[in-house]
């Protein structure tokens, strides 16, 4: 056995240095009682053959303990176990080395053991990790969708309480225009056509522009309202985007960490003596997987909703592109709209315009005529009286009897009185004339042009 030096070398928190002493010194006296073993020839050579293997398979533990693979120790300590039969019935003193390897075995068990308890807690760790990590992913967007929830509502809120609010001014602007409408009806001569008829135009202008005024307000306030929506919305999507790619990643997670947990096992299981002891190994595997596909199930639950959350944005965001669409639409119907109402407006006060032009231009020229005409006739009678006025002169001068100067006397008298009496029958007329003349040519000059 000289020719079999052995070096182990062991790191772990249990006594293992005091056993490894041990089994020098039991391998230092095997060498010395094998010189003096009376044992018949093959029985030394099954024993030192047997113990041979079984001091490899010491080398071979202990060396990959040293190295701190902790997975391929126990097949390596499962290869020596197989030759402790042969060395039990081996001769005496290799029973000592039995001894010292069952000592050196409780080390290397110890080592397992807390090898196994770490990496138990480390999956523990990674699983819990992994866990928590999926909780706060989800926390965050339950906290951030449910801010976009409240915003929404917030600016449902507030458009609706504006739209309101400008509904009651609008109303109450056109209940002072009704009234103001009521008493300058009131105020007028019933025979005034035309200042009904402008009274009519003048408070159906301001109430279109009243409600238009409102009508673009509203337009525009709805304008905003889909551009705000349009925001959280996208925001919406992008989120649940996001949700879904980061759990994504910790669905890879998860899943890498499953296979991480099979192939341990498997390895555990491997190295296990019994079946009772790969049973259990892959009894306490099967709960770190269980726990792994509970978490996985969440993981493609939520995964589901921010698929469907993204659906549910997408379609919510074709739909308020189309509502902006009709918005735009709407507003240059209403501006159109306006504008074919001004221009009815504009022909109204025109149609009101020529027809007071065409009445006072008509009683200006029927009057002008009418004062024309009584003064050519005043004019006429006046020229008569004048010719005989002078035909009584010439009668005088060139010495007309007394019958003659009577007659043209009479005439002259006559023709005077004719005068006398036309310009008084139509001095009413013509004093009627002239102020409907100045009336018509003053109404004519201040007519409103629109």
């Amino acid at each position: 056995m000289a020719d079999r030096n052995i070096d182990i070398r062991i790191r772990a928190n249990s006594n293992a240095a005091g056993e490894i002493d041990k089994t020098n010194r039991s391998l230092d006296n095997l060498d010395k009682s094998q010189g003096k073993a009376a044992k018949s020839a093959k029985a030394s050579k099954e024993a030192s053959v047997s113990a041979g293997q079984g001091f490899a398979s010491v080398g071979q533990a202990a060396s990959v303990a040293a190295s701190g693979g902790l997975g391929p120790l126990s097949a390596a300590l499962g290869g020596l176990s197989q030759q402790l039969p042969s060395l039990a019935a081996a001769a005496g003193p290799i029973g000592l080395v039995i001894a010292a390897f069952t000592a050196w075995k409780s080390a290397i068990d110890a080592v397992i053991k807390a090898g196994e308890d770490l990496r138990a807690n480390i999956t523990d760790i990674q699983l819990g990790n992994a866990e928590s990590g999926v909780r706060r992913l989800n926390e965050s967007y339950k906290e951030l969708t449910g801010q976009l929830s409240a915003a929404a509502a917030e600016l449902s809120r507030f458009y609706n309480a504006q739209s309101a609010g400008d509904d009651a001014v609008k109303r109450a602007e056109l209940a002072k225009l009704e009234l103001e409408y009521a008493e300058r009806k009131a105020a007028l001569d019933p025979s005034d056509t035309f200042g009904s008829r402008r009274l009519d135009l003048d408070i159906s202008q301001r109430k279109a522009a009243i409600e238009e005024a409102a009508s673009a307000r509203a337009l525009q306030r709805e304008q905003t309202a889909i551009s705000q929506q349009t925001d959280l919305t996208r925001t919406e999507f992008v989120a649940a985007q996001s949700q879904q790619s980061a759990l994504a990643d910790k669905a890879a997670e998860l899943l890498a960490q499953q296979a991480l947990i099979s192939e341990r096992a498997r390895n555990k299981a491997a190295g296990k003596w019994t079946s009772a002891g790969r049973e259990e190994v892959w009894t306490a595997a099967n709960k770190d997987l269980a726990r792994v596909a509970a978490e996985l199930a969440k993981v493609r639950s939520e995964m589901a909703a921010a698929a469907k959350a993204q659906e549910q944005a997408a379609g919510q965001l074709a739909t308020l592109a189309s509502a902006r669409d009709i918005n735009r639409l709407n507003q240059s119907t209403a501006e159109i709209t306006s504008a074919a109402r001004r221009q009815g407006f504009s022909n109204q006060s025109a149609d009101i315009y020529r027809s007071q032009q065409s009445i006072y231009s008509t009683q200006l020229e029927q009057a002008q005529t009418q004062q024309s005409g009584i003064s050519s006739r005043l004019a006429e009678l006046r020229a008569a009286s004048v010719k005989e006025q002078g035909d009584v002169r010439r009668a005088r001068n060139f010495g007309a009897s007394e019958e003659q100067m009577r007659k043209e006397l009479e005439e002259a008298r006559k023709a005077a009185d004719a005068v006398r009496q036309y310009s008084a029958e139509n001095a009413a007329t013509m004093r009627e004339l002239t102020r409907t003349i100045n009336q018509a040519r003053e109404a004519l000059r201040n007519l409103p042009k629109n």
